[in-house]
């Protein structure tokens, strides 16, 4: 139960942390808010239905991975992107809800664990946020790249994605042969994905903690 509170708490701080700083944002950071939310709701309702109901949630986890992703790419689809990039963003869209309802009918039921849909999604977004720090690194447009918002949500999400892409491929083999250490991997994952939301909580104040960008 802790980690429900610590990941509700995390998130609703994300949220928080947008709208206060909201004015001192890029407008298209109302996308990040909208990420916050979409999964604040969606793993709340999850876990309702594994601690309260006792019931199968992993159905809303085929839902939220594309839309996720689609949030988080919609970032940096409007941050300096090369044309080309952009639209290879663009149409990575497409790919990732296609596949993701293919992946549900044909190869892992919405009652599986949709490790396939995760690791097209981490691996994109891995070329999305390299993309986007080698660019920021290379133009030198930033005095003090930590006085970015954008800097600490592509170091978030290549942090997560790099380390959730190692961990849901060893999950891919294990689930089906070794469950018990398949759940610890798991909830290894959830350790991530908090320092990722302090990592993002930390970016949407860092205009006013380094009063650089």
């Amino acid at each position: 139960m802790w980690w429900l509170i610590v990941n509700i708490f995390l998130l609703s701080n994300c949220f928080l942390g947008w709208y206060v700083n909201k004015v001192h944002l890029p407008a298209r950071f109302v996308f990040f808010g909208a990420f916050a939310i979409v999964t604040m709701v969606c793993e709340s309702i999850a876990a309702y239905y594994w601690l309260v109901l006792e019931k199968n949630n992993l159905f809303l986890f085929h839902f939220l991975t594309p839309v996720q992703y689609v949030l988080i790419s919609l970032l940096f689809q409007n941050f300096g992107s090369p044309m080309r990039l952009h639209r290879t963003i663009l149409f990575s869209y497409l790919l990732v809800c296609l596949f993701a309802i293919y992946n549900a009918i044909f190869l892992q039921p919405v009652y599986k664990y949709n490790s396939y849909t995760q690791l097209l999604c981490f691996t994109l977004l891995i070329c999305w946020s390299l993309f986007y720090l080698v660019g920021l690194i290379s133009a030198r447009l930033e005095s003090s790249l930590e006085g970015n918002p954008m800097f600490w949500v592509s170091v978030g999400t290549l942090f997560c994605s790099t380390t959730n892409f190692i961990i849901t491929s060893m999950m891919n083999y294990l689930v089906e042969r070794q469950y018990d250490w398949a759940s610890k991997l798991y909830d290894f994952t959830t350790i991530v994905a908090f320092i990722m939301y302090i990592v993002f909580i930390l970016g949407l104040y860092a205009s006013r903690i380094f009063k650089t960008y």
